[in-house]
């Protein structure tokens, strides 16, 4: 019982003296919430479609004339364009996901008309976060870390859509 009760003491000294000291992890610098710009997110975006197409051995797209300003990008150019992107990359699916359960009135709800088919179809393969701000967002608009997100959750779905499971370790995805 002793030992036990030396050994908390040991510990809380330890966390006690590297937070005095800084050896503690470090925080990251927080992303402004200001609204993402087109040239920021179609940046990013071409150089993410740029590096997974030459991942998976597919002709690397030119980069395309986009109205590249400062001002914000709207959730409707990165539904279109995330959907562009799904089109280029959809022959090379491994597989078909399960479909995501989804509030269909909240997506007819908070998008407008032309974006619907296309945000459905991002979001029933998983390419987009059902409850995420690019679907069910209030603003017109996405922070420098909505955008981010959303563009770093279409690429992760990407990468498991087109890596085909070894069936040895994943018997429930045999074809």
């Amino acid at each position: 019982m002793r030992l036990t009760g030396l050994g908390l003491l040991l510990v809380a000294a330890t966390m006690v003296a590297q937070d005095k000291t800084g050896l503690g992890a470090a925080k990251p610098a927080p992303l402004p919430e200001r609204p993402a710009t087109r040239s920021e997110f179609y940046g990013a975006a071409d150089r993410l479609t740029w590096a997974a197409a030459r991942g998976l051995d597919m002709p690397v797209p030119a980069a395309r004339p986009y109205d590249r300003g400062e001002e914000p990008v709207t959730r409707s150019e990165v539904i279109a364009h995330l959907s562009r992107l799904k089109g280029q990359f959809s022959p090379k699916f491994r597989f078909t996901p399960y479909g995501n359960r989804v509030n269909l009135a909240v997506i007819d709800e908070r998008n407008p008309e032309a974006d619907r088919p296309a945000l459905k179809s991002l979001v029933s393969f998983g390419l987009v976060a059902p409850v995420g701000p690019l679907a069910v967002g209030p603003e017109p608009t996405l922070t420098v870390s909505q955008a981010g997100t959303a563009l770093g959750h279409f690429f992760s779905q990407v990468a498991a859509l087109t890596t085909e499971p070894d069936p040895r370790f994943t018997p429930r995805m045999m074809r």
